[in-house]
């Protein structure tokens, strides 16, 4: 009786082991190394000028020193880019690819 309690014992210790194991060595045998994606996604960048832009009026002072203030145009180029009807707009839970589409 003593044997065979000793014998479970060490086949339990050995099945958790071998799990342990087993979930370690998983993700590297199941990853997926991107050579699957046919195209690469090709992103032609958004460029906006600031040739109209009037700091004093457009822009929002946010770093003021002695000799130079520093202002920010990010309101101005965004309402640019919302005249355009924003081009290449992402939203965060968006599917852009059939590899994000296979996770849901």
């Amino acid at each position: 009786m003593q044997a065979y309690k000793q014998s479970r014992l060490q086949m339990q210790s050995l099945m958790l082991t071998m799990v342990m194991i087993l979930g370690l060595l998983t993700p590297l045998v199941t990853a997926d190394d991107g050579q699957n994606e046919n195209q690469p996604t090709v992103v032609n960048p958004v460029v906006y000028s600031l040739n109209d832009f009037n700091p004093e009026t457009m822009g929002k002072a946010y770093l003021i020193g002695e000799e130079q203030s520093l202002f920010s145009a990010t309101r101005y180029l965004k309402q640019q880019w919302q005249a355009d009807d924003y081009p290449q707009l992402r939203l965060p839970f968006e599917e852009t690819s059939a590899r994000t589409a296979g996770r849901a």
